[in-house]
């Protein structure tokens, strides 16, 4: 990553949804603040728990109670 920005060049962070969901956005803003990454990229997922953090301060789902029921994901409220 230092070499890339030393050199000019973006750096590119991708990421799934346990980044957000475990409470590291704030990671990922400070390293678009310093300058470390240049581009985010997530999927889905990573934008919805983006949003609830940002709208409620928190995620809704509780992923090891609902794959323990079989279920995953909050597909009906979303």
């Amino acid at each position: 990553m230092a070499a890339a920005r030393s050199a000019g060049k973006p750096v590119m962070l991708t990421y799934g949804a346990p980044l957000i969901k475990n409470g590291l956005g704030p990671m990922v803003i400070r390293l678009l603040e310093d300058g470390w990454v240049t581009r985010v990229a997530t999927n889905g997922a990573g934008s919805i728990h983006d949003w609830e953090f940002a709208y409620l301060g928190r995620s809704t789902e509780d992923v090891r109670a609902n794959t323990a029921q079989g279920r995953f994901g909050a597909w009906e409220e979303t």
